[in-house]
């Protein structure tokens, strides 16, 4: 039994530097050269997966709404580019790279690609990877975290499927039965908000999604 006045030491999985690094350690068990064969297929994975599922997956189709180019690289040589047309909600990728994009991924060695891109927590990995120095994000992290998303939708990793019927209950036209309001205003569909809506733009000023996926200059969190 420990006395009143002594702590307990942190265990090795209270710290996620500690965890990141164990994990990348065992995908750097793996040869350099079968790594970066590894990740190539993994990348290839995305790369055959995400052009034509942006032709008939409606849901991916939606979060495609901004022209932009998204790379992933390592420094041990393997590379990867995603162009998304955002009038056309369409994706494609390729393997040549020349050019700076727009968003880009580094990391250090294939291992720490695999260990990051295949982990459930991916996102943590990134954070955690970042703050160290380990990984790289040139351009917005949250066009970064959005690009995860959509890899997601391909390959399902440490994500429950959602329900496929319907919640029951749903409110789905105004119903002048119920307590509240009955009036509901519906607003034409538009692309770019109205430049004399003040209260419009002093709302959006204040929402970190649409200014980071918009490429705006975001404030430190």
């Amino acid at each position: 039994m420990s006395s009143p006045g002594s702590r307990r030491a942190p265990s090795a999985t209270s710290s996620p530097r500690q965890d990141v690094t164990a994990w990348e350690r065992a995908w750097g068990l793996l040869p350099r050269s079968w790594a970066a064969s590894l990740l190539r297929l993994v990348l290839g994975l995305f790369g055959v997966v995400l052009p034509p599922a942006s032709r008939w997956d409606p849901v991916l189709r939606r979060q495609i709404t901004r022209s932009l180019v998204v790379d992933i690289t390592t420094d041990d040589g393997v590379a990867r580019r995603w162009s998304f047309d955002g009038p056309g909600r369409r994706a494609r990728s390729t393997t040549v790279t020349a050019g700076a994009p727009d968003h880009a991924l580094r990391f250090a060695t294939s291992g720490q690609a695999l260990a990051t891109l295949l982990s459930t927590r991916t996102v943590d990995r990134v954070v955690a990877g970042v703050v160290t120095q380990r990984m790289r994000i040139e351009g917005s992290a949250f066009v970064v975290i959005w690009f995860h998303g959509l890899t997601r939708r391909i390959v399902r990793i440490g994500r429950r499927r959602g329900p496929r019927v319907r919640p029951p209950g749903a409110y789905l036209s105004p119903d002048p039965s119920l307590d509240g309001d009955e009036t509901i205003t519906r607003e034409p569909a538009v692309t770019v908000l109205d430049p004399t809506w003040t209260d419009a733009w002093r709302a959006r000023a204040r929402l970190w999604m649409p200014r980071g996926g918009a490429g705006e200059p975001m404030p430190e969190p």
